[in-house]
């Protein structure tokens, strides 16, 4: 079973443009949740903002998650749902 993951994890990192999220405006000005991808994301959000405990940018999340990862800002939440 070890190795599934191992290979699905690494399957994952090399796919990053297929990757899917869930994201949601918690500032509650926005539309609640929304299904983006990796590659709108990568285009059209400011990818070296900081998550909530300052340790993560955007862009690495997007690099690095895996399936159920969530990233957190002040403003946004994503959560990584497929990777196709």
């Amino acid at each position: 079973m070890g190795r599934i993951i191992e290979n699905f994890n690494e399957f994952s990192k090399t796919n990053v443009e297929k990757k899917m999220f869930k994201a949601s405006d918690i500032s509650g000005r926005g539309n609640p949740t929304y299904k983006l991808s990796a590659e709108h994301i990568k285009k059209t959000w400011e990818l070296d903002t900081l998550d909530d405990d300052g340790e993560e940018t955007l862009g690495d999340f997007i690099d690095n998650c895996y399936i159920g990862d969530t990233w957190v800002s002040d403003l946004d939440k994503l959560e990584c749902i497929q990777i196709l």
